[in-house]
Parts: structure tokens; sequence; C-alpha cells
């Protein structure tokens, strides 16, 4: 689950046509990754994207979550001071065995987790969040 930090802050400084272009390109960056046989990312709603993936590690999966949090930072903006970032829970069914949406519930419980430390970061999900 991917979250856009800060994104009412965006769209009360910059105006919603804005926002939605950062919608659009964060998507973007998000579909470069999340594509393919095994992938494919969705807007969730607002600002939250999924990116679901099947028949990958653990490992891979928290890696590419790394990449794509990272690629995000990158993105230049006609706002030269802005920089748009992201915050990011995963959840594997590999190591939980739970169903599709123990899976969605685990990776958002993840991402409050990221935004609480401090967002523009990745958490997995542990047993211990509980």
């Amino acid at each position: 689950m991917i979250d856009i930090d800060n994104f009412k802050q965006i769209n009360d400084t910059y105006g919603h046509p804005f926002g939605d272009e950062v919608i659009l390109r964060v998507a973007d960056t998000i579909g470069q990754y999340c594509h393919g046989r095994n992938k494919i990312g969705v807007r969730y709603g607002g600002e939250e994207f999924l990116c679901l993936m099947v028949d990958e590690t653990a490992e891979h999966t928290a890696e590419l979550a790394e990449t794509i949090c990272h690629a995000i930072t990158q993105i230049t903006w006609p706002i030269k001071q802005l920089i748009v970032t992201v915050s990011i829970g995963v959840s594997t069914n590999t190591l939980h065995k739970s169903g599709d949406f123990k899976l969605i519930e685990q990776a958002d419980e993840a991402l409050y987790q990221a935004k609480s430390d401090g967002k523009n970061r990745v958490v997995v999900y542990s047993q211990q969040q509980l």
C-alpha cells in the first residue's frame, strides 16, 4: 500500500489541479515498477495506491517498495522546492498465510507505521505490530 505524504498540504498550497498532476505522475512512476505478468499497480482511492505482486519473495517485494519510494523522490516538479514523497506499507502472505483482505489490512497497518515513523519510508508488516 502506497500513500502520498502530505497530500492535503500539496492541494491546499498549490491547488487541486496541481494535486491531480501529482497523483498522475506518482501513478505513472508506480506503474513503471508495478506492471507485467505478475504485478499490477492500481489507485486505491484518494492519494493511495496498491501494488499487487504474485509469486514474488518477501525480500524482492520489500526491495521493490524501496525502489518505488526512492524513484518518487526523484520526480522533478515545476515548483523547484517541492519534493513529493510516499510512505509504503508492505505485507506478504508467504509468511502469514493470510487472505487477500487480511493482506491489505496488514499493509495498511504497516503504512500507518511508516507515517508514524516519519514518512518517506517503507515498513514491512510484522506480527509485532498487533
